[in-house]
């Protein structure tokens, strides 16, 4: 995960980034990709993204929403995640 390259996509993550998204901001990328990050071992981008994802991620949103996008890449990368990250 890179602070500084995420400027022009703000699905990505970008905290900063103001520019309405379909989803926004639940960071889907972010969150789809949290398990990648688990499975290569890159504990410290991991932890930086959950982090991230703890302070900035609000699924209270009133937005119509592709369910089978939000199932596969939401539901999917948080429940691959938590499970690849409390495994020993």
């Amino acid at each position: 995960m890179s602070g500084t390259h995420t400027d022009s996509l703000a699905e990505l993550g970008n905290a900063k980034k103001k520019e309405s998204s379909t989803y926004k901001g639940v960071a889907m990328t972010l969150i789809d990709t949290l398990d990648t990050l688990a499975v290569i071992g890159n504990k410290t981008e991991f932890a930086r993204a959950v982090r991230w994802v703890q302070e900035n991620v609000s699924f209270d949103q009133d937005v119509r929403v592709n369910v089978f996008e939000a199932t596969i890449r939401l539901l999917g990368g948080l429940l691959s995640a938590h499970h690849l990250a409390s495994d020993p």
